[in-house]
């Protein structure tokens, strides 16, 4: 089970998990090969299935989830709406997330789409992955929509180098400039680049980090030992000392099946960081709930 503080669980019974990928067999596959193609030691099976994600989530106290989805070919995009839109019919403790393609015409369209016929809370996307750059005009309609809409952008940061692409801090900075309106979710926090994502959030009040994999980056970095607290680290002390400040504005999730360890020893790293319980709460708990009370009230309800 995961090694969480007894005070963090009281009155929860579980956690929010607010990064996850249950997609379709075809992608998850694909996802699995991918990640085996540079970790061949990752302890989740290649031929994982909804079935086993949900069984992970359901053992270890995970109550509710985001569901994320992104298209890597622009005929996906339909595709994967709607079977992220069946996952929610399906399975109410799920939270959707839509997404497209920058090659996508009709961005404005999926948006609301996505937004107002399938329920889904904002859009995602990865830049990497979808080999586009955040500033491009051609991603205009579709934040124009989401900052009309007021809802959020669920985007990939951090891990550069791995990546070999860059997303600074000044290009998320200047789409929070120009559209306000638009809630933007910094997911993994520029990781490494920690000081950034916490200067990036004192500078808008929109920004929102997203701390999965961080914590098992950090332990990653560390050399994967085992027995040494990732508080004592300075990545940990960081997080301890400028987080609080951000206590309403961080979320945390797994990115399971793809995350860094497996489903309880990620959130193991996340205890692991030593947080104040009641930031630990809102982190896992309060902060995705009430994200979802706002813009799908009484689904979880």
């Amino acid at each position: 089970m995961v090694a969480m503080a007894e005070s963090s669980s009281d009155n929860i019974c579980g956690v929010i998990d607010a990064h996850v990928h249950i997609t379709t067999p075809f992608r998850l596959a694909g996802l699995m090969r991918w990640v085996r193609s540079f970790n061949p030691n990752h302890q989740v099976p290649v031929d994982v299935d909804e079935k086993y994600i949900l069984h992970d989530m359901k053992s270890l106290g995970t109550r509710y989830f985001f569901n994320l989805i992104y298209p890597l070919r622009r005929k996906e995009t339909g595709t994967l709406n709607k079977y992220n839109y069946d996952i929610t019919c399906r399975l109410p403790n799920s939270a959707g997330w839509g997404s497209l393609h920058p090659r996508n015409e009709r961005k404005a369209e999926i948006t609301r789409q996505a937004i107002e016929q399938y329920g889904f809370i904002g859009m995602k996307l990865h830049p990497f992955v979808q080999k586009f750059s955040i500033t491009d005009s051609c991603m205009s309609p579709l934040y124009e929509t989401l900052s009309e809409l007021k809802r959020p952008l669920f985007i990939h940061t951090g891990f550069d180098e791995f990546y070999e692409m860059k997303l600074t801090a000044e290009q998320i900075s200047g789409i929070a400039g120009d559209y306000p309106d638009m809630p933007i979710i910094i997911s993994h926090t520029l990781f490494p680049r920690l000081d950034k994502a916490i200067e990036l959030m004192g500078r808008h009040e929109q920004i929102i980090g997203d701390l999965t994999n961080v914590p098992g980056a950090i332990r990653y970095l560390m050399g994967n030992k085992k027995n040494e607290s990732l508080s004592k680290t300075e990545a940990g002390k960081l997080l301890a000392a400028e987080l609080p400040a951000f206590a309403d504005r961080l979320l945390f999730g797994t990115d399971h099946p793809a995350g860094i360890g497996t489903y309880n020893s990620i959130y193991n790293d996340f205890y692991d960081l030593g947080l104040p319980v009641e930031l630990e709460k809102k982190i896992t708990w309060s902060n995705p709930m009430n994200m979802v009370r706002k813009y799908l009230p009484g689904r979880w309800d």
